[in-house]
């Protein structure tokens, strides 16, 4: 009676461990999925950086009421071990334009003809670890998960012509 007891206490102990490691395994795929998730929003970033006014006027273009850009899906290399980590993907959407004002320490030069202003964006992420971000949606069993990411991007300086 007494083995019974103690074999039945043992299976408890390996069920218990199992969870344990399945629960840390689950964090450590959202944490990744919202590393990517602030990886995409940086690049994001980054792109509009560059070209400023082609977002903006881009945006404008698809809905003057509601401006909105959908960036094309990203893919984050995972080259340093794809086994493990898999595929890496994130989608990003600016939406909500409202003029900001201009950065500490900004410099505008030019005639009061030529001025320039800087748009605040919400850029919504969503980072996945082997999912879909279109869709919002993680593949079935473990090693997968959906994470999304809101933060107000500034946007400029955008020449404006009066």
């Amino acid at each position: 009676m007494v083995l019974l007891v103690l074999a039945g206490l043992g299976l408890v102990a390996l069920r218990m461990v199992r969870m344990e490691v399945a629960a840390s395994g689950y964090l450590r795929e959202s944490r990744s999925a919202l590393h990517v998730a602030e990886s995409g929003l940086m690049i994001t970033a980054g792109f509009t950086t560059q070209q400023p006014e082609y977002f903006h006027r881009a945006a404008l273009a698809a809905n003057p009421a509601a401006p909105t850009f959908t960036f094309p899906q990203g893919r984050i290399g995972n080259s340093a071990d794809p086994a493990r980590l898999g595929t890496l993907d994130y989608l990003a959407v600016m939406s909500r334009p409202r003029l900001g004002l201009t950065p500490a320490l900004f410099q505008v030069g030019g005639s009061s003809a030529n001025r320039f202003v800087f748009y605040i964006y919400q850029v919504d992420v969503v980072g996945t670890v082997n999912g879909d971000p279109v869709t919002r949606a993680a593949a079935p069993g473990g090693g997968s998960a959906v994470k999304q990411l809101r933060a107000d991007v500034r946007i400029g300086p955008i020449m404006l012509n009066q």
